[in-house]
């Protein structure tokens, strides 16, 4: 079942300059059957990003260190990022595969 915290992995991803590769993708919402998913990128390029856990709010960023959930290596979820990619997409493409999850205390929200 596809919920918030997913992570999908897109095999053949177009990155900006073209080339095509690996790019985890996080699922923020719990989609409907006709919803959309909404997902953000990940990257594990520092680029002087800061190493704080959690909200960098100021870069629009999530950092989550390395081990602490799914993630082998430091995280950087770029929130600036969010698309809507249609769920009948997702499920065909042969290239996007639900690998796993993140823990509930990483995206639980507080309302």
């Amino acid at each position: 079942m596809i919920f918030r915290g997913t992570i999908l992995l897109h095999k053949n991803f177009i990155y900006e300059d073209g080339t095509a590769g690996k790019k985890y993708l996080i699922l923020l919402n719990t989609p409907k059957k006709n919803d959309p998913y909404l997902v953000v990128k990940t990257t594990s390029q520092r680029k002087n990003k800061p190493q704080t856990a959690g909200c960098i709010e100021h870069l629009s960023l999530f950092f989550i260190p390395a081990r602490t959930t799914f993630f082998p290596v430091d995280t950087w979820v770029q929130l600036y990022s969010l698309e809507a990619v249609d769920q009948d997409y997702a499920k065909q493409n042969p290239d996007i595969e639900h690998i796993g999850n993140l823990k509930e205390e990483v995206i639980a929200v507080n309302y």
